[in-house]
């Protein structure tokens, strides 16, 4: 049979162009991840995604004085005197906090600086009505100051940047850098807790244990007991696994004493204990709040 010389076809139609993206959304836009030069970012147990923030100067915003401290040490707020310039006779203004609006745990939202890292809320107290008034952005609202000849931020860039935690990563055995007599201190305050190991953990030279917020190793270094001329200890971070969508509780650093040296060392988190001395939740160091999307009304929420 003869070969049937093939009929030439039209080449195939170029396929159709990609749909256009889909629009943004109202969610705050910020970086995938909180990394810089290969540092991950603690973040605080709030709702995802956060909205962006809408405080006006003014506004109140219910936040708690014993969380701001925690969260101060923590990395994730700063505190100081309000400055003179901005102090009004007839208002009873004396401090400012900033925190990471992600923090504020009653309302967490998120404002971005052009370089992608969180801007800071910041907040004056009112010592007679006991309320936080929404001030400024630590850093977008940053105004020439005569009186110090230069841009006032209430949070110095460098202590923001150098203090901002990061996830805690201990290893077991690693040494700790406290002292037995500064465990004695905080546990007279209920900010660390001791006790003897239990006897399947004991040594001939570890007979005891401590645990304490680990956030607290910084704050030994950097405020309670300063060396001079010592760099600051960045804070870490490690929330509870017991965390959920209404209460959260930051995890505890249970250290073994070592007798001979003198010296701490990583055993374990206090949530993974299933010894009798494992640390019960109390006032004294969790974070009991509701943390219900800030968006649902329906759900009343309280601080600690």
């Amino acid at each position: 049979l003869p070969l049937r010389t093939p009929v030439p076809t039209s080449p195939p139609p170029p396929p159709p162009p990609s749909p256009p993206p889909p629009p943004a959304t109202s969610a705050a836009k910020g970086p995938s991840s909180s990394a810089a030069g290969g540092m991950v970012y603690a973040e605080a147990p709030t709702p995802r995604p956060l909205l962006p923030c809408k405080f006006q100067p003014g506004d109140v915003v219910y936040l708690d004085w014993f969380w701001v401290i925690i969260a101060d040490g923590m990395g994730f707020a700063h505190q100081g005197p309000l400055p003179t310039w901005e102090q009004d006779d007839k208002e009873d203004y004396g401090v400012w906090a900033c925190i990471f609006p992600e923090a504020i745990l009653d309302a967490p939202c998120a404002k971005y600086q052009s370089n992608g890292d969180p801007d800071l809320a910041c907040f004056k107290y009112h010592e007679t009505l006991k309320e936080f008034h929404f001030w400024r952005w630590n850093f977008a609202d940053s105004k020439y100051s005569p009186q110090q000849s230069r841009e006032y931020t209430p949070a110095q860039r460098a202590a923001v940047q150098n203090l901002r935690p990061t996830w805690c990563n201990f290893t077991e055995g690693e040494v700790i850098d406290v002292t037995l007599e500064q465990i004695q201190h905080l546990s007279s305050t209920h900010r660390a807790f001791q006790g003897p190991l239990p006897f399947q953990h004991q040594l001939p030279n570890m007979t005891r244990w401590a645990c304490m917020g680990p956030y607290m190793v910084s704050v030994l270094h950097n405020r309670i007991s300063p060396v001079k001329n010592r760099e600051k200890t960045r804070p870490c971070v490690k929330w509870s696994p017991d965390l959920s969508t209404h209460a959260f509780s930051y995890d505890l650093l249970c250290m073994k004493f070592n007798d001979t040296s003198r010296q701490f060392s990583f055993w374990g988190w206090n949530s993974e204990r299933e010894d009798t001395g494992r640390v019960g939740y109390s006032k004294a160091y969790s974070q009991a709040t509701f943390l219900a999307d800030p968006r649902d009304t329906s759900t009343k929420r309280r601080g600690f």
